[in-house]
């Protein structure tokens, strides 16, 4: 038994072995956790819904997820022993490239739209991202992540083929044809305003029928009508004279996607010949009913 104030060999060997222990432990937890955090990456890559995927200096595949093998086609093992440029419809092969360099050059990742061809055939649409891969701080390629929007883009091509058929439409109406906001201020009138009552449109952009306060019309009734339909949710049908010529008018309210709130109106004026004798709603499309108005976005308002 060794005295009070002695020192034992023994007591700072353990003391060396516990000190060389804690760094080794931290160490190997350090470790573990990395792995984990590798393998956590590994799997939100590989279930992604969106194409991830990585290309070389020389734009070879290195690395594809689960989404990039599903919409190209291809295998990984297929994909790895290919180049982008097989990949990329032909059109847009430039525009990739253009991509990439500017990946390369370090400059901020930006968004482009490119189609390729896939293994059978197809041409799938992509919205793609591209980012420098360093390695030691020295480039090695570019990281990329896509998404399909092929069904995205043939929904905004129906869009504006029903946007330019709509426009033609309404422009060349016999009709007045008119939008508001909340506020009840015009966004939109058509070119009938100025053949039927000789104004120009532009005095209406922008601002409510009080502030236009055209001589002869009733724009205090025009905006009680409007608030009605605000009010309500449902369509005003107004009959008015004005300059000895008769109208019949209907107020439609805009609701929101929840069919509730109304966000604005349109307002449209049928002319009629002599009193009482209004023209058949079959004659115009527009009479009587809500039209899509893709045109103009997300104003909201009236349809009048």
């Amino acid at each position: 038994m060794p005295q009070a104030g002695t020192w034992e060999p023994s007591d700072s060997v353990v003391t060396i072995k516990r000190s060389l222990a804690l760094p080794l432990r931290n160490a190997n937890e350090e470790e573990r956790a990395l792995r984990a955090s590798e393998q956590m990456y590994r799997e939100l890559v590989e279930n992604a819904s969106d194409l991830i995927y990585v290309i070389d200096l020389q734009g070879n595949f290195t690395s594809i997820n689960r989404a990039a093998q599903r919409i190209s086609g291809y295998t990984r093992a297929e994909a790895l022993k290919m180049n982008i440029a097989q990949l990329v419809a032909s059109e847009y092969l430039e525009s990739a490239r253009q991509m990439i360099q500017k990946a390369l050059r370090g400059e901020p990742a930006t968004t482009s739209d490119l189609e390729i061809v896939t293994k059978d055939g197809r041409r799938v649409m992509l919205e793609i991202s591209h980012r420098l891969v360093l390695q030691n701080g020295i480039p090695r390629g570019t990281h990329a992540i896509a998404r399909d929007i092929t069904e995205r883009k043939v929904l905004e091509d129906q869009l504006r083929r029903s946007e330019r058929k709509f426009s033609t439409l309404v422009e060349n109406s016999p009709d007045i044809i008119s939008r508001l906001d909340r506020d009840l201020r015009y966004i939109y009138i058509s070119p009938a305003l100025e053949r039927i009552w000789d104004v120009a449109t532009d005095r209406f952009i922008g601002r409510t029928p009080s502030e236009i306060a055209l001589t002869g019309y009733d724009w205090k009734s025009f905006e009680e009508s409007c608030q009605e339909a605000f009010s309500t949710g449902q369509i005003v049908v107004r009959e008015f004279v004005h300059e000895e010529r008769h109208f019949r008018s209907r107020v439609i309210p805009e609701l929101n996607p929840d069919g509730v709130s109304v966000k604005g109106c349109s307002y449209i004026y049928a002319p009629a010949g002599q009193a009482g004798e209004y023209a058949p709603l079959a004659a115009n499309p527009y009479r009587g009913c809500v039209v899509p108005w893709p045109r103009f976005g997300p104003h909201g308002g009236l349809f009048v």
